[in-house]
């Protein structure tokens, strides 16, 4: 005789309608590079902000955590949504992506240093922007693609790059995604999470202000991916 194992239909309901929302199904989960399910069983991830592009320049922004029904049955809650914006001309294959494109990547990434202009008190490293920080966009500097401390009196060693503590809304608190690294010339460079401008990004990913907050107090800082879909 078959055993029947009895599922609580409010938790399956809530189940399926999250997977289909954020694009999972049984016909995808090993061939979606950028499917969420991928992640359940990654015990380096516990936490994943998806990001899910439309009309263009703007995006839902979902935060999913990691829970377990059982202890091998762990499945993605969904714990906030929110609007974002997203690069000017929208996302991009990775492979594709150039500088200067405006163009969000696609794919799963770590989320690595967090800085910014203001104070924020968090449990993980937060670098206090102090005008020395630039971020390299010259594709010919052996630094590309990385943030360099030039201080007052020193010479750069690279000839373009984004001055941080300039972008006065932006980089009020921000977050690199981890994308192009180790960095390849050309690639693209400086694509963050940061704080949104009432207008498309150059690339990056861009909440409000108060989102942003939430976020860099609700990552598990090691342990928290960012997926562009």
């Amino acid at each position: 005789m078959l055993s029947i194992k009895r599922v609580n239909v409010k938790n399956l309901f809530t189940i399926i309608c999250l997977f289909i929302f954020i694009g999972c199904s049984t016909s995808n989960v090993s061939h979606d590079n950028f499917c969420p399910c991928k992640l359940l069983n990654d015990d380096t991830t516990s936490k994943l902000i998806l990001v899910k592009p439309y009309d263009v320049s703007y995006a839902k922004v979902i935060l999913l955590e990691k829970k377990y029904e059982s202890s091998d049955n762990p499945i993605w809650h969904q714990v906030a949504l929110f609007t974002g914006r997203i690069g000017r001309n929208g996302v991009v294959d990775a492979d594709y992506k150039k500088e200067g494109d405006g163009k969000t990547p696609r794919g799963v990434y770590d989320l690595t240093q967090a800085f910014g202009i203001n104070k924020i008190g968090l449990k993980y490293p937060y670098r206090v922007l102090d005008g020395t920080e630039y971020w390299v966009d010259d594709v010919l500097s052996k630094h590309y693609n990385t943030m360099q401390i030039v201080k007052e009196g020193e010479t750069p060693e690279f000839n373009s790059s984004e001055h941080l503590i300039d972008e006065k809304i932006a980089y009020q608190y921000a977050m690199v995604i981890d994308y192009n690294n180790p960095p390849v010339a050309g690639k693209g460079s400086a694509i963050f999470l940061h704080v949104e401008k009432n207008k498309p990004t150059a690339g990056c990913v861009a909440v409000s202000k108060e989102n942003m907050i939430r976020i860099l107090n609700w990552i598990d800082y090691g342990k928290t991916k960012i997926l562009i879909k």
